[in-house]
């Protein structure tokens, strides 16, 4: 039987659902109307429970969900139209999707259906509407949250940021929280207003929607309650930080990727931050990828003097020396070599700290979640076909496909009394819960950073209107440098800065925001949007700071508070996807008098959403390395000696020193004749550690050549042959390295202090304490005598100078701390290496568990061995870890351990390839 709808019933309910899309648009920034949420979604469910039939109605649903996409999310459409087209008609397919879950849940219920000729039925399920409603709305939202790797935009709980003692429940529910707090109250408005219609006024009186009310009444108190009391707490909590400074360029994407506009951008940063350090600020930070090049040491080395990569890192270190530290997004890239060629292998979206000695920090931080289509081409592996059709439809005339970062990244800043963590979120990670989370808690359960930094490029997202005098069509780097030209922000920009607000609040961690064209803007812990600051000249209300220029500096609140969110994460999410998921599936497929065409037609839609999320989890990674004469062997030796032979002949010259370091640690006299013709390198650390090694082994064949090296024009290669020439038995040429201990030159002074230690002659050691006096102010040639003296087994140099390096911020100083107990070798030293494989810092450990492995105490083994199980590519954030834990296997041995060497053998670094094989080389000379 048919239903009695009336013609008009469907223009009713396409105008509820009209007046659902206005109010949903209108409770989010711009115009931030957050009251207008709390019925944003009553027309639509009251047309949901309409006499309009289900499939009509699900159509007038999507057609007007696909129109409120298109207009409040036109902001994707400037930078990849066919991807707004396509990803709006994905995201209008939840209305329809709702529509059918309601109508199936009050069909198996008790609430009338009047879609339905015949009455509802009489038995079913006693869930409250109510419920049922908001757990279904939360349940759509928790999916869009999911599929293509997420997109939660313009969600219920979002339009709530502006009402801190509301969403104060986020740092337990996590946003979906506040989600299901506004449902929740759509849907007993549209409990009672479909009990007034049915039966009048006095159905308000019905114990069931008393109880309801009271439900409502009693969740809404006790979060209003909640909210200020973590509020009333939040003093005792918070101590101030230290002073961060933000830059806020303003600059359209179309000149920012020109490369003759990545100098100008610079000097214009530059100056702004200037004016941050001298308003106090201990850090500076500067947006995404504004510098306009790969930074990483591992890259810049291979740069010619005169291109922008080495000269861009240089004007930053030299920048920030004696001034703060400077935060800045740029790219990274991995290289291999294939013959004497570096080859790009991988390419980042990535975060360095430059600190105020004028080095970089060698951490960096890797964007972990990157964007479909916008930082990598998905269905690379998953779909192929369909991977070469898109990068045939996209914009670009290349590959423009990044890497995934693995890592975590926690920076440490020490400021006075303090060491200060801080993590960093890379553009639309402030959207991601998930990332957000892991970056501020620990594995331990402890929280791992004092405040976040979100550094973001939204020129993608604004309009450029060039001066009419502009060259280039207005778009070349003179219209930056004049300021010329006019921007228009979109709505992208003020959404996402109310979006940041929940990862504060879930958290409770403040973020201070640096973000091209805008809104540059520090959050506290509490989700609050702090307008003004200490010094600067943006607006001074946050909101504002769109499409303006300028810079500001404040102090930064650090929370100590770990959340109910942080250890547990998502949970509702889950819980309310799952529902909603249950409840589409047997709405959709689980009733026999749905029509097979229509199942078949979801079906279709699912599996393609499937795949579409499937394509989007492909990441692309490093493929293996050509290495010159490595071809099949029989065993892990024989490809050890392998890579050592091609080591030894690298272009490369670090690859060629770390070579011969692992003849010279392996002792392999049989690589002797290719090891020695290195006296004559042109490379003097190259020469150096050459010498070492013709020494150590013994090396006679190359004594006319060692001889040569006393007249080296560089005098560390002197001192090196010198060392070399008395381990062979002409003890005359160690007053030459003593002397050098007064040498002008530190670094000579450095590495005489290193060779007497490797002399063994316990006489010197009142001579290298003498270098730790305070007459030398080199801080090489202090840490070279603390390992010096370990060698030569003082145990006073234990708690006096080992213990403080392992205590110390700064992870260099913690290896060194361990390499010095473990040249030490007593039981408290080995105890004290024992304590460091806690240590927060993976290398670190790795590193530990390595030197145990040399004093024979093989505890860090299933550390180790957990590592290798889960090595990341090789990249520069991960390539200490990777070489440590290569390292380690030949220190420590075992089968389990063993086994992993054949891949890193193959591996794509150079550096893991040679700790490996320096591991295979160890392992066979001990077995028999």
């Amino acid at each position: 039987m048919g239903t009695t709808e009336k013609p008009q019933g469907r223009i009713g309910a396409a105008g509820l659902c009209t007046v659902s899309a206005v109010i949903l648009t209108v409770i989010h920034p711009p115009f931030s109307l957050g009251y207008l949420a709390w019925v944003a979604f009553v027309p639509f469910v009251l047309a949901v429970f309409s006499p309009v039939p289900t499939y009509p109605l699900a159509w007038i649903a999507y057609g007007i969900a696909l129109v409120y996409w298109l207009a409040n999310a036109y902001w994707i459409g400037f930078v990849a139209p066919p991807a707004y087209v396509l990803f709006c008609l994905y995201l209008a397919m939840y209305w329809p999707l709702l529509v059918v879950g309601l109508r199936f849940c009050a069909e198996h219920t008790r609430v009338p259906c009047p879609w339905r000729s015949e009455a509802g039925p009489r038995r079913g399920v006693p869930v409250p509407l109510f419920l049922t409603i908001a757990l279904l709305i939360v349940g759509a939202e928790a999916w869009q949250g999911i599929i293509l790797t997420g997109f939660e935009w313009r969600l219920l709980g979002q339009s709530q940021y502006a009402y801190p003692q509301l969403i104060q429940i986020a740092d337990v529910f996590g946003h979906w929280g506040v989600s299901l707090l506004v449902a929740l109250v759509n849907g007993l408005i549209v409990q009672l207003a479909l009990a007034v219609r049915r039966t009048g006024p006095r159905a308000l009186a019905a114990p069931a929607h008393l109880a309801a009310v009271g439900v409502a009444a009693v969740l809404l108190a006790g979060t209003w309650v909640y909210g200020g009391w973590r509020i009333a707490q939040t003093p005792a909590c918070v101590r101030p930080g230290p002073r961060i400074g933000s830059v806020q360029p303003n600059i359209p994407s179309q000149i920012k990727e020109l490369s003759e506009a990545a100098e100008p951008i610079v000097q214009d940063l530059i100056t702004r931050s200037t004016s941050c350090y001298e308003a106090g600020a201990d850090l500076v930070i500067w947006p995404e990828t504004i510098v306009l090049t790969a930074l990483n040491p591992g890259y810049v080395s291979h740069c010619r003097p005169d291109t922008a990569p080495v000269q861009l890192d240089a004007l930053l270190r030299d920048f920030v020396k004696d001034q703060g530290y400077l935060l800045t997004g740029a790219h990274g890239v991995d290289l291999h070599f294939e013959g004497v060629e570096p080859v790009v292998t991988n390419r980042y979206n990535s975060a360095y700290l430059y600190r105020p000695d004028g080095t970089q920090d060698p951490r960096r931080y890797d964007k972990i979640h990157l964007i479909p289509f916008g930082e990598y081409i998905p269905f690379r592996k998953s779909i192929p076909p369909l991977y070469h059709l898109v990068v045939q439809l996209s914009p670009y005339d290349y590959d423009y496909h990044l890497t995934a970062g693995r890592e975590y990244t926690v920076f440490e800043m020490p400021t006075g009394e303090h060491a200060w963590r801080f993590g960093v979120l890379i553009c639309y990670e402030d959207t991601d819960t998930e990332v957000t989370r892991r970056i501020v808690l620990g594995k331990d359960g402890r929280k791992r950073v004092d405040w976040l930094a979100n550094i973001s490029n939204d020129g993608w997202y604004v309009r450029y209107e060039p001066p009419a005098a502009a060259t280039d069509d207005g778009f070349g780097p003179e219209g930056y440098r004049l300021n010329q030209g006019r921007i228009l922000p979109s709505t992208e920009l003020a959404q996402r800065t109310a979006i940041a607000v929940f990862r504060a609040v879930e958290n409770r961690v403040a973020i201070i925001r640096s973000v091209n064209t805008g809104i540059s803007c520090l959050i506290d812990s509490l989700g609050r949007i702090h307008d003004g600051y200490a010094a600067g000249d943006l607006p001074h209300e946050a909101m504002k700071r769109q499409g303006v220029a300028g810079w500001f500096v404040d102090t930064i609140p650090a929370d100590r508070r770990v959340t109910v969110f942080s250890r547990v994460g998502p949970w509702l999410k889950w819980l309310c996807a799952a529902v909603f998921a249950g409840v589409i599936g047997v709405g959709l497929f689980g009733r026999e008098e749905r029509r097979m065409r229509v199942k078949l037609f979801w079906a279709a839609v699912l599996v393609l959403l499937g795949a579409v999320t499937a394509g989007c989890t492909d990441q692309q990674r490093a493929g293996g390395p050509v290495i010159p004469g490595l071809g099949p062997a029989e065993t892990s030796q024989e490809r050890a000696l392998e890579v050592v032979r091609w080591g030894l002949t690298h272009e490369n010259s670090y690859v060629r020193t770390a070579a011969l370091q692992v003849v010279l640690t392996a002792k392999r006299r049989d690589l002797m004749p290719i090891a020695a013709r290195l006296l004559e390198d042109k490379v003097a650390p190259v020469r150096f550690v050459a010498a070492l090694a013709v020494g150590e082994l013994e090396y006679y064949t190359a004594s006319s050549l060692l001889n040569a090296r006393l007249k080296d024009p560089d005098p560390s290669v002197r001192l090196a042959a010198a060392y070399a020439l008395a381990r062979q038995g002409q003890r005359e040429h160690i007053a030459t390295i003593r002397e050098s201990l007064k040498d002008t030159n530190p670094k000579v002074r450095a590495n005489a202090v290193m060779l007497l230690g490797k002399l063994g002659d316990a006489s010197d050691i009142r001579r290298l304490y003498q270098r730790l006096g305070a007459d030398e102010s080199d801080s090489r040639v202090r840490l070279q005598a603390v390992l010096a003296i370990a060698h030569l087994k003082d145990p006073n140099i234990y708690r006096e100078k080992l213990w403080p390096l392992l205590i110390s911020v700064y992870p260099d100083d913690r290896v060194v701390g361990i390499e010095g107990m473990a040249a030490l070798g007593t039981s408290d030293a080995r105890n004290a290496i024992l304590t460091m494989l806690d240590d927060d810092l993976i290398e670190v450990r790795l590193f530990a568990a390595g030197q145990l492995g040399r004093l024979g105490d093989p505890t860090g083994r299933e550390l180790v061995q957990a590592y290798l199980e889960r090595m990341p590519p090789t990249r520069e954030q991960t390539l200490t870890a990777n070489e440590h834990a290569a390292m380690a296997v030949g220190y420590i041995g075992g089968q389990t351990l063993e086994r992993h060497l054949p891949a890193l053998l193959r591996d794509d670094s150079p550096m893991v390839r040679l700790a490996a094989a320096q591991s295979a080389l160890l392992l066979a000379g001990k077995r028999p």
